[in-house]
Order: structure tokens, then sequence, then C-alpha cells
């Protein structure tokens, strides 16, 4: 692979000019108005208008739905309006051959493909994410355009998953991204983790206290972090999901019972579908999480499910 940075972060806003506010007067960006002139924008995917805002080696790319039915405006709907991280855009200086051996590792595309310019993936063959490759083009943002320099970059993307096995086969298997593995956890496995953090269960609420194992994936200037959570990995991947209708925290959720030959073979321990299923539909609530938790994590001298 020759994946070399986060070419930008997607996210979806209903207006504009609220994103333009939080963005630059809030957080001391720019539009980049050389490609994305204020305030009509420039038309994008789904029917969209663009905005950029560049942030260090990467931009900011928010979309504003103007079809009702186009994927976006479904993404903007189930936030009930608030909007968010949609997908992220890894750039690519070889993108024939990069696209080409995603295929080759199970890896489907989202629509039909030109052979050299962006293309979405299957969210169902990337646990879940919203992932987009973009051909390298070394673009240098003017620097009237880089806002007052309070922000210098995005140290890292966060996401939360069901396991690390899987995270490992899709990031550093599929994407071939090299993890960095010298601060990772404390040096502890998943395992370890996993015991250590079951053993305290009544402990009381503090600040970050979550028990997260975290596995970290430098592209460029930033790092895919990805959380595990040891002690409630399956219920809380669902609280999640069920919470932001987020494709982007869904770390893996959209597992079949049935193996399709089309999908990555990293794939171990997939959620059934009636399951998730019934996890959406119906009314979950917080309180819900404690009957997860006591299904999810196993007695003394009782075998964890398989």
């Amino acid at each position: 692979m020759s994946i070399t940075r986060v070419h930008h972060v997607g996210l979806v806003a209903g207006d504009l000019e609220q994103a333009r506010h939080v963005l630059c007067d809030g957080l001391g960006l720019c539009v980049d108005e050389h490609r994305t002139p204020w305030p009509q924008g420039r038309p994008g995917y789904d029917g969209t208008t663009l905005l950029e805002f560049p942030i260090g080696e990467m931009h900011y790319e928010v979309a504003r739905p103007n079809k009702t039915e186009s994927g976006a405006a479904r993404f903007l709907a189930s936030t009930n309006g608030r909007g968010g991280i949609y997908y992220v855009s890894l750039a690519s200086d070889d993108i024939a051959a990069d696209v080409h051996g995603l295929l080759e590792r199970g890896v489907r595309l989202k629509e039909k493909w030109d052979g050299k310019g962006p293309v979405f993936l299957d969210p169902a063959t990337c646990l879940g994410l919203g992932i987009q490759i973009t051909p390298e083009e070394h673009y240098y943002v003017h620097p009237y355009f880089r806002g007052t320099g309070a922000l210098t970059g995005m140290a890292h993307l966060g996401i939360a998953a069901r396991d690390p096995g899987e995270s490992r086969g899709f990031w550093g298997g599929v994407l071939g991204i090299r993890e960095d593995t010298v601060a990772r956890s404390g040096g502890q496995t998943w395992e370890e983790r996993r015991v250590q953090d079951s053993a305290d269960l009544n402990r009381g609420a503090r600040p970050a206290s979550d028990p997260v194992y975290i596995l970290e994936y430098p592209i460029g200037g930033t790092v895919i972090e990805i959380g595990e959570y040891p002690l409630i990995a399956r219920a809380l991947s669902i609280l999640l999901l069920y919470r932001t209708g987020h494709e982007w925290y869904n770390g893996g959720m959209g597992g079949s019972s049935k193996k399709n030959k089309l999908r990555p073979s990293y794939e171990e321990g997939e959620l059934r579908d009636k399951s998730i299923e019934k996890m959406q539909a119906s009314n979950f609530q917080p309180d819900d999480l404690k009957r997860l938790i006591a299904k999810t994590v196993p007695s003394k001298g009782q075998k964890e499910a398989p």
C-alpha cells in the first residue's frame, strides 16, 4: 500500500454558516477560498455543497446535503440534524495499485470507479467505517488560508472498536499500515486488560476512567487511534451505535451470520444480523447496559460464550 497521510476528514452539517462560525471564529481555522469560495462553496459528492478548512497537512471538508435522499442527508437525519464525521479520506501516491490491492484482499467499492480518481470503499468490508481513497495531490495551501495558526494539525483520529484482532487485521493486514506498539496500553495484552478491568466492577466513576485498550496507526502526521473496551466491548459498541447512528463509530458491527467470500478474511467472532437489528429496533437505554455487561463478562469458573 502507498497510503501517505490522512487527506481530509469528511463532515456533514446542515448549516455551512454555523460550521464556518465554529471552525473559524471558534477554532481559528479559515475557509480555503481558493478551492471552496465563501459563501457559495463548491459542488461535492451526493449533490452536496462543500467547504474546506485546512489544518496542518490535511483539511476538514464540511458538506451540506442538498438532496433529501442522499447518503449524506440520511446520515444528517440519523443524528437529528447535529451532523458529524461521515468518513475519512486517505491519500495514496499510487491509487490504481492500492485500490486493486484492496479488491484482492476482499474490500469492495461503494461506487463505480474511473480508475484514477477518489473512490469510496464499501463500509460493510471496512469494519463499518466510511473510508475514501484519494490520489495524493501535493496541494500547497496559501498561508492566508491557514487561519490564526493556533491549531497546527490533527494529532489523532479516534475510533471505537470491538476487538483488537479484528482492527489489526483491517488496518494492518488490509490497509498495510504499520502499528506503533511502543506505548500501547502499558505493554499489556488484550486478555491481560480484560482480566484487570473485570476485577474491579464496583469502582467509583472518575474523570477519564474508561478502561480502553489502545491501538495506534500513524499515517503521515496523524495517528489513527483505536480504542477497544476489554470489559464491555460488545455492549459499548452497541450503545455507541444506537446513540450516534454514526457509521464511523461502528467498529465492525455489520457482521453476517454467513461467511461471504467477498468479505475480508480478518473477520472473527461476527455478531449475528438478527441480534444487531433487535438492538437497533429496541428502545435501548443506558440502564440496559448492566444487563449487557452481565451477559458479556463471564463469572468465575464460567467460560466466556463463543
